[in-house]
């Protein structure tokens, strides 16, 4: 049995399309067209998490991978790391962090601050992708 990993590879180009559109932008810092092409990619990034962190149970599961303790989201990507499909765990706590701020509190300073972080996550979340084909390939 395959995973189907399709819908994750969509979000991540997604992602990446909505953060090139951003730096490739004319519009000036801080204005109303620039913010509104910033919360996009922050939206991507919240789903692209949530895709993320899916997959990875799932494939943790499928290929009978050491169960995590799901007691916390923490435990899930300690395990993550330790079965190497991920490269920091600390970076997925901070992913984490940023998803779960973006859900319950949102002005200026919070979509700065979490914008910040997702050139780091869709890197990482590449590398997920990547390493979750290779294994199904081994």
């Amino acid at each position: 049995m395959a995973l189907d990993l399709t819908s994750f590879e969509k979000g991540i180009n997604s992602l990446d399309e909505a953060l090139t559109s951003y730096n490739q932008s004319a519009f000036p810092e801080g204005s109303k067209d620039r913010n509104l092409l910033r919360d996009a990619v922050i939206q991507r990034f919240e789903y692209t998490f949530e895709l993320a962190r899916k997959f990875l149970k799932r494939y943790m599961k499928m290929f009978g991978m050491e169960q995590p303790d799901m007691s916390t989201h923490k435990d899930f990507f300690r395990q993550a790391f330790e079965q190497g499909m991920i490269r920091d765990s600390a970076a997925w706590f901070e992913y984490l962090k940023k998803r779960n701020i973006t859900s319950h509190t949102y002005d200026q300073e919070v979509a700065a601050d979490v914008f910040k972080s997702i050139p780091a996550f869709l890197a990482d979340a590449k590398l997920v992708l990547v390493r979750m084909k290779e294994k199904a390939v081994d």
